[in-house]
């Protein structure tokens, strides 16, 4: 099975590079929810400050979800 994108530049400029770095958004997605991740389970963090990490950390993992990526 083949698939293939076809754009019409420089109109669809945009939309190419999109295509082109979708690779790189998912590896920076996933850098971003494994720092969160570290940070809840290897720092010592005040509680105020371990809820709000994990309040960001829930609602990241909420609108990744919500787009269907799974990382």
């Amino acid at each position: 099975m083949r698939a293939s994108l076809s754009f019409t530049l420089p109109e669809e400029k945009e939309e190419h590079e999109h295509a082109v770095k979708a690779q790189h958004y998912y590896v920076a997605l996933g850098e971003f929810d494994d720092h969160l991740r570290r940070k809840l389970k290897y720092e010592e963090l005040p509680e105020e400050v371990r809820v709000i990490y994990e309040q960001i950390r829930e609602e990241f993992r909420n609108i990744i979800n919500s787009w269907d990526i799974k990382l």
